[in-house]
């Protein structure tokens, strides 16, 4: 199974997938060993962590003036389905009645 693929179907962005799983096999790292594990360009890194960081994928953390990212449990994906999948549950009677 392409993991990747996966998280794609699930709305993550090509980039930002590679960069989740990256920071999964690392634990911690910082924009510079993340470009190098995924092969992006490192100021790219900035804004592909931004986005995981809003989609509550990834956080950092700041040591000697130099941020630290790391990956969220991977049961976040997950809850933010669950989430997902409520909104639309309260949204369904509405849309029906549309129809």
């Amino acid at each position: 199974m392409d993991i990747q693929k996966v998280l794609e179907n699930l709305g993550i962005e090509e980039k930002e997938a590679k960069v989740y799983l990256a920071l999964l096999s690392l634990g911690e790292a910082t924009a510079t060993k993340l470009a190098e594990k995924t092969n992006l360009d490192r100021t790219l890194m900035y804004q592909l962590t931004n986005k995981l960081i809003e989609r509550g994928l990834v956080s950092y953390i700041i040591k000697n003036n130099v941020r630290y990212f790391s990956a969220a449990d991977p049961e976040t994906l997950l809850k933010n389905m669950q989430e997902k999948e409520q909104e639309l549950q309260k949204l369904l009677p509405e849309l029906k009645a549309r129809q």
